[in-house]
């Protein structure tokens, strides 16, 4: 386990130790609730197909291995003919003879694993997770694969997804063990170790949604091992192409600002920009004007004056945000398009630092570290609830995260070749469109990365007024952008519309079942725990402390009050 190839992966986990902890807890309380409310009847069923079919004990155990390198005895319901581990390998191929009529069934769906639920509650697996090997192919790993064996293992993951037809992956294959060892198994293990990398509860949950959906998909597009091996080599041929015609252009670099209305915060945000140790003679800076009914543009003429072969003013009849950046992209003529917000100011090596990180990594977006700032009391309140995990969820460039690969990132920086490959922003959007364009690039293979040593500073709202305006169409917009682009938005962006429901619905059922009135008794009194120990931590002085205690629930129930605003009136 302890490796070079291991560490950089522990050192991922090491910043996560909060999600890990609610992970655990997440896989007790779940578990726990399935086997006593719902799958009693269903394991009683299953019981009784199973000995009426076949000669043998009901459940499959077997010696699997697990966290650290633990062996670990894994509880299934029986699928094949007794001792069918003597009857041949330990990979099972379509059309196995060893499966039973109920096994087939029990296999399609997956039923066959919700014994493991019992290995959950144990702590020896998790609900998402590398899934477990036998003890002869985890001797097969190389070091890099033994980092899977930091977690616990799993009962689905983003490999289950992808390779659940792997039985018909390996039909026909003449030596099944080393088809699985050389081909299989080394692809699997490429999702698992970026699962790692990208480790975080929200994700977990995310997974556990896809994998439901998987489960009663039929894909009619099985491939063979040799297909997922081919595209997957074409794949890095691409990406080494890519890399090998950036070095072939003459560095440039195109800013693209939207703005409107921004006469408060403009010039420091220009005033930012002046001192960036970029050549500024590599650079152009387009700001896209939506029309602005105060002094933005006045003030960004007196600017062009002073630069003007580096500042460009363009016009944005539509105002939003999509539109404005699509103006700017097809108008800009650098090699990297870096998007900039005038609500912010940055860092004297912002844009070296964006564009050194798209030079040596193979990202197609990079983006940097958010700290919230605003002006006055109420308005640094608010700064600090938005730089807090309990405000935000992992929104790792808000809650200064760590460098490696996100979802999203702010604003970003692109490389030129993003958009001709994968369009432009959706201009259906008014919010959302860089969740949206972000998860079309991963998607398709591409990486976001987030590097925490660039550096933003972003002026929030500065009123309650302000930010329960700002939370009620980000969740109104979260569902929007759903609706009209699934997948874009991930489901901690629907947690505190989750709360708000719970909030609603309890006190109804709590009419007819009592038991729900303690459950929500038991919810509002966990929240306002959590709320009075993040307030606590996040005020970087007391007098912040019950005005946070305040903002939080405000802040959390508006944006639930969007979501719900845009589930019942949808796209107008």
């Amino acid at each position: 386990m302890k490796n070079e190839h291991v560490r950089k992966y522990y050192d991922v986990l090491e910043r996560q130790k909060t999600s890990l902890i609610i992970k655990r807890l997440f896989d007790i309380v779940f578990s726990l609730l399935i086997l006593i409310v719902l799958l009693f009847p269903v394991f009683l069923i299953i019981c009784i197909m199973i000995k009426l079919d076949s000669k043998g004990p009901i459940m499959f155990r077997q010696v699997r291995i697990t966290q650290y390198g633990r062996e670990f005895r894994i509880m299934k319901f029986r699928t094949m003919v007794n001792n069918a581990e003597n009857l041949g390998t330990h990979v099972t191929v379509n059309n196995d003879n060893r499966v039973t009529k109920v096994g087939k069934i029990l296999r399609k769906y997956r039923l066959d694993e919700i014994p493991q639920l019992f290995n959950i509650l144990s702590g020896d697996m998790s609900f998402v997770g590398t899934r477990p090997e036998v003890v002869k192919y985890v001797e097969k790993y190389t070091d890099s694969m033994r980092a899977t064996l930091l977690l616990p293992a799993g009962l689905t993951s983003e490999a289950s997804i992808v390779y659940k037809d792997e039985e018909k992956l390996l039909t026909n294959v003449a030596d099944i063990d080393k088809a699985y060892l050389e081909e299989v198994l080394p692809q699997k293990m490429e999702f698992n170790l970026r699962s790692i990398e990208e480790f975080n509860f929200p994700g977990e949950i995310k997974m556990l949604v896809r994998t439901i959906i998987a489960v009663g998909r039929k894909d009619s597009n099985s491939k063979t091992t040799s297909q997922i091996a081919a595209a997957m080599a074409e794949t890095n041929l691409t990406r080494l192409s890519r890399m090998i015609d950036k070095t072939s252009n003459n560095l440039a670099v195109s800013v693209v600002m939207p703005v409107y209305n921004e006469e408060n915060y403009i010039e420091g945000c220009i005033s930012s920009l002046i001192k960036q140790d970029f050549p500024k003679d590599s650079m152009e800076w387009l700001f896209v004007d939506g029309y602005s009914k105060d002094n933005t543009k006045q003030i960004l003429e007196n600017y062009k004056q002073k630069f003007p072969n580096l500042i460009k003013i363009l016009d944005n009849p539509h105002r939003t945000v999509p539109y404005a950046m699509n103006i700017g992209i097809k108008e800009a003529v650098g090699k990297y398009i870096i998007r900039l917000d005038a609500h912010a100011e940055y860092a004297i090596d912002y844009i070296s630092k964006c564009v050194h990180y798209l030079e040596t990594t193979d990202a197609q977006n990079v983006g940097g570290v958010a700290i919230t700032k605003s002006r006055g009391f109420v308005g640094n309140a608010i700064a600090l609830m938005l730089s807090s995990k309990f405000g935000v969820g992992n929104s790792q460039f808000r809650t200064n995260g760590k460098s490696g690969s996100v979802d999203t990132v702010p604003f970003g920086a692109f490389r030129r070749e993003v958009f001709e490959k994968y369009g432009l922003f959706d201009e259906r959007l008014t919010r959302n469109e860089d969740n949206e364009l972000n998860y079309r690039i991963r998607k398709n293979g591409g990486k976001i990365y987030l590097a925490d040593d660039i550096k933003l500073a972003y002026y929030c709202r500065d009123s309650i007024k302000g930010i329960v305006d700002m939370a009620v169409k980000n969740g109104k917009w979260n569902v929007i952008a759903s609706r009209l682009c699934p997948g874009a938005m991930g489901i901690r962006h629907f947690i505190p519309f989750l709360f708000l429901l719970s909030l609603i619905i309890l006190p109804v059922l709590t009419i007819k079942i009592p038991v729900f009135g303690w459950l929500l008794a038991a919810e509002l009194g966990l929240y306002l725990l959590l709320n009075i120990v993040f307030s606590i931590k996040a005020a970087s002085e007391a007098k912040f402390v019950p005005l946070l205690i305040i903002l939080f629930p405000v802040f959390h129930i508006s944006y639930g009050f969007g979501s719900l605003i845009g589930l019942v009136r949808g796209v107008k």
